[in-house]
């Protein structure tokens, strides 16, 4: 029943109300749509959204502000 939901139902999106950029916007559209044959492959997506990627803040900003909370995986699966 879910998958058939999944299938059936519009891609989600992010919310409006909140400040995303542009180019944030236009990389999850892309990343979310569903039909395998019109969603953008890996190797196109990096140069598609080049101007999304070149603001990202490097590794460093990602280790401290979104994984320095998670326990390693092997110490989250049985």
């Amino acid at each position: 029943k879910v998958l058939l939901m999944v299938l059936n139902q519009p891609s989600p999106s992010i919310s409006k109300y909140y400040p995303w950029s542009p180019e944030f916007k236009a990389f999850v559209d892309d990343c979310l749509i569903k039909d395998p044959s019109k969603r953008i492959s890996c190797s196109n997506i990096l140069s598609k959204h080049k101007k999304f990627f070149d603001k990202a803040q490097g590794i460093e900003y990602i280790k401290e502000h979104f994984l320095s909370g998670i326990r390693p995986f092997k110490d989250r699966v049985p």
